[in-house]
């Protein structure tokens, strides 16, 4: 499980939404949305992605993440604020079912014009420690 863990609009949703993008199959809509989060599942290299962009408190995170262990996924991505409920669920769902949990933060800046290039340099380096998880 590699959750994507800070403080409110710090750019988690954005940089996880990078990675589905890049890892995403086809056209196919994903799972669930609400407002501009996404869950979904991908395949790389014939591997089951789960990704899951709600880490806000009173969101969807808990049931979002509770359907793509459902659905067994190997590896999860997800998003956390850094303390409360969504790192309780984070953590318990990894512990209760045998997930390994890396912790990370994505980059950011206040310049907004470099964001989308953060992201995209976030979901290269992602895609490639799952390439890494994946061969273990």
């Amino acid at each position: 499980m590699i959750c994507f863990w800070g403080l409110s609009e710090i750019g988690k949703t954005p940089a996880i939404k990078t990675i589905w993008q890049n890892l995403k199959n086809g056209s196919n809509p994903p799972l669930d949305t609400s407002s501009d989060d996404i869950c979904d599942i991908v395949y790389l290299d014939g591997h089951k992605i789960g990704i899951e962009s709600q880490g806000d408190p009173d969101s969807k995170q808990k049931e979002w993440i509770d359907e793509l262990i459902k659905e067994e996924c190997e590896i999860i991505i997800c998003a956390s604020r850094t303390k409360g409920s969504t790192v309780e669920v984070v953590e318990s769902r990894a512990k209760d079912y045998g997930y390994e949990l890396i912790w990370l933060s994505p980059l950011s800046s206040i310049q907004i014009s470099l964001h989308p290039d953060l992201n995209s340099i976030t979901s290269e380096s992602i895609i490639k420690l799952i390439k890494i998880l994946i061969a273990k």
